[in-house]
């Protein structure tokens, strides 16, 4: 099955792309995607996304589907067939 995943801002500027679609298997989870993303980006990646045990950095801000996501239960969330998953970096402003 596949998802989209969409990239916003400075983590667009790490993947050099927008957009990705992924082939993931019927079981995968929104981390699942995530630790594929950072097998396939490589270190920069990781490390802005995870901690040192692989943790998910919860500045990172993440919806599904166009629902933002309680960063900490990233591992119960499965994904289906035609997702889109949009990973935004944190967001300052005034």
């Amino acid at each position: 099955m596949k998802v989209k995943v969409l990239f916003f801002a400075s983590i667009k500027d790490i993947t050099g792309v927008s957009e990705l679609t992924l082939d993931v298997n019927e079981f995968s989870t929104i981390l699942d995607v995530l630790k594929r993303l950072a097998e396939i980006y490589g270190d920069r990646f990781r490390d802005y996304v995870f901690g040192d045990d692989f943790s998910f950095k919860p500045h990172i801000r993440l919806a599904l589907n166009g629902d933002y996501l309680d960063s900490s239960r990233i591992g119960e969330f499965r994904v289906h067939d035609g997702d889109v998953i949009a990973v935004l970096p944190p967001v300052s402003g005034g």
